[in-house]
């Protein structure tokens, strides 16, 4: 047997807490799959993405867009696949920038939301029925008013639209009784709010009616 051999992790990179880089690792420039190669990735392997939770605070709303493909041709919150070497907030910044035209710096995304594993059953790539299996790391993004005028929307979206986190909080449903938004959604929206934030949110929306549900609902903290 062959003796281990001992690691220098004194070399590794400490990015943003929780991203860890050997200074070795070299970033290529991605390659293009073509249809028939990536489905055959998404056949085998849950991809990473980063999503951002995109909130005005004072309006106590959330942005999200109307994804125009599968695997979520509906509500959803912005962002899309990691490359490799990036951290998240490499990925969440140039998400961010790709869909909706603002460049921002790193600094400006805040804390992880929390980690969401989603399995479709549909995706845009043949054979669409295959579907696939993504796992989204979801990171806090406050936008202020003059970034939110300057919003522009790519071909990934039909549309972009501010919701209540309050609504959304509370899980909403249609006339038919259905839900209106994807669950991993309404748990986004309640990590948002988890008891060690209720200080913070308190502070800068005090007279907000989203401070008094949370008190009088406990049935919502399933946390």
């Amino acid at each position: 047997m062959l003796p281990i051999k001992s690691r220098d992790y004194s070399r590794f990179k400490t990015e943003e807490k929780t991203h860890f880089k050997e200074p070795s690792y070299v970033s290529r420039k991605p390659t293009f799959l073509n249809d028939d190669v990536y489905s055959q990735v998404l056949d085998n392997i849950v991809f990473a993405c980063v999503d951002c939770a995109v909130v005005n605070f004072k309006k106590t709303k959330i942005l999200l867009g109307l994804r125009a493909y599968p695997p979520q041709p509906d509500w959803w919150v912005i962002g899309g696949r990691m490359r490799p070497g990036e951290s998240f907030n490499d990925t969440a910044k140039r998400n961010i920038k790709r869909e909706l035209g603002l460049d921002l710096a790193n600094e400006r995304f805040g804390n992880i939301i929390g980690v969401y594993s989603t399995v479709w059953g549909e995706r845009r790539q043949v054979p669409q029925g295959n579907g696939c299996h993504s796992l989204n790391t979801t990171i806090l993004l406050k936008l202020k008013e003059d970034e939110i005028k300057n919003i522009s929307k790519n071909n990934e979206y039909k549309e972009f639209k501010w919701f209540s986190l309050r609504d959304l909080f509370k899980d909403p449903k249609d006339e038919s009784g259905s839900p209106k938004f994807h669950p991993a959604l309404v748990r986004i929206a309640k990590d948002i709010f988890k008891p060690d934030r209720a200080k913070t949110i308190r502070q800068r929306c005090y007279e907000c009616e989203l401070v008094r549900s949370y008190d009088e609902e406990p049935d919502q903290r399933d946390w």
